[in-house]
């Protein structure tokens, strides 16, 4: 009997909430749900871009595209390197790794050779297509070796705040 009473309680709160939020929330959500519709085709347009690596003057960021709408499972990644020091990064060579349930294919870089001072930048596309799609998230790992100040150096660094259907 007591476990009867809130269940009724409930559903007569529910109902009887209800009829004015029956009025309301046509008015209310309504514009909500305008409100919310925008915002996410708004943002559709503007691909993700995230900042994967940054060290002596070495940046690189990763701007994600659908590109094919017939597969979702598909994503390019658009790697691009920027240089702040003041002499020129050479011999870039970026390699990337993904986990099992990810495919991976990598296009050849437009350089090897990252100009100082922001003078320029380097783009690589990275395809990846990801079988677990909204299930388990896009993980990259990365190898970077570049000359720098007459410097060989490697580092290594890992991307996993991917967005979420990627």
């Amino acid at each position: 009997a007591f476990g009867a009473a809130p269940p009724a309680a409930a559903p007569v709160d529910l109902f009887g909430g209800g009829t004015p939020l029956g009025a309301a929330p046509m008015g209310a959500p309504a514009p909500s749900v305008m409100a919310m519709a925008p915002m996410p085709m708004a943002m559709a347009p503007s691909n993700p871009v995230i900042n994967a690596f940054e060290k002596n003057g070495l940046k690189l960021t990763m701007e994600l595209t659908k590109t094919d709408p017939t597969d979702v499972q598909k994503s390019d990644i658009k790697c691009v390197f920027t240089n702040t020091s003041m002499g020129d990064v050479t011999n870039l060579n970026f390699q990337a790794a993904v986990p099992k349930f990810i495919t991976l294919a990598m296009k050849p870089p437009s350089s090897t050779t990252v100009p100082a001072n922001g003078g320029g930048t380097v783009e690589q596309i990275v395809t990846v297509k990801n079988s677990q799609i909204n299930v388990k998230k896009l993980m990259v790992r990365m190898k970077i070796s570049y000359t720098a100040n007459g410097q060989n150096l490697v580092e290594q660094a890992q991307v996993a705040d991917f967005p979420a259907g990627y």
